[in-house]
């Protein structure tokens, strides 16, 4: 037991640590992608080098919030490892949920989903299930492909039918990632949970806020793909097994 704790105690401080670090991945990678569209965008215009340039991108973040970040990255790495056990599954996985705590907390607050995070993921889902670390290497491939296309058809059929966005593209890789990562039989479920997550959310902010809001406002879906693709996972690696054989 008490081996048990302190094995806890460790993934904890680790995570706490790691914690610390995705604050300044939030804060910095926002800051480097505006400046490079910046600088594209010279290009393109042909505006010369001492063309006033925009504003200094700036994304301060309150020490509760960073605070916060911290402790639950540290609680979740915490309950990986009590779930898979100090094994090569729980640490990759832990892995896995610092980057969703990322790209979740970068589309919250800029409504973007980096391709610098979110395509190394997919590489990275195809790669460990390719030594069936989670799934078989053909439902990982398979999850990839599915996750992209199932919401891209979904967004073309929003389209053509109100003639407006109604999922961004970042939103499509990200459910890849989930694909890539359990494989395709998780996907229902996690867009299921996803879109779930999502309203409940919605209309909980549309009923306590005093100021109202827009139907127009862009939705950041990122992070409620995230947490729905992170917890089907989580409790699919074992079950799926089961409900297959």
């Amino acid at each position: 037991m008490s081996d048990s704790l302190t094995l806890f105690a460790v993934v904890f401080a680790i995570g706490i640590i790691a914690g610390g670090a995705i604050n300044v991945v939030v804060a910095w990678i926002p800051r480097y992608l505006f400046r490079q569209w910046e600088m594209e965008a010279r290009d393109i215009l042909g505006l010369s080098a001492d063309h006033r340039s925009l504003p200094e991108f700036n994304n301060p973040h309150s020490a509760t919030r960073q605070t916060l970040v911290v402790i639950a990255c540290g609680l979740l790495s915490a309950g990986v490892i009590h779930h898979f056990d100090l094994t090569l599954e729980g640490c990759v996985f832990i892995v896995l949920t610092w980057s969703l705590i990322a790209v979740s907390l970068i589309d919250a607050d800029h409504k973007i989903l980096p391709d610098i995070i979110v395509i190394p993921l997919v590489w990275a889902g195809l790669i460990v299930n390719n030594f069936g670390l989670y799934t078989t290497s053909s439902a990982a491939l398979w999850g990839a492909i599915g996750g992209y296309t199932s919401l891209w058809i979904i967004s073309w059929l929003f389209r053509v039918a109100t003639g407006q966005e109604g999922i961004g593209h970042g939103d499509l890789k990200l459910v890849s990632v989930i694909g890539a990562w359990g494989g395709w039989q998780i996907l229902p479920f996690t867009v299921f949970l996803a879109a779930l997550f999502g309203i409940l959310v919605y209309s909980l902010k549309r009923f306590v806020s005093v100021h109202p809001t827009t139907d127009s406002a862009v939705f950041p879906f990122g992070p409620y793909i995230s947490a729905a693709g992170w917890s089907v996972m989580l409790y699919s690696v074992n079950t799926f097994s089961l409900l297959l054989d």
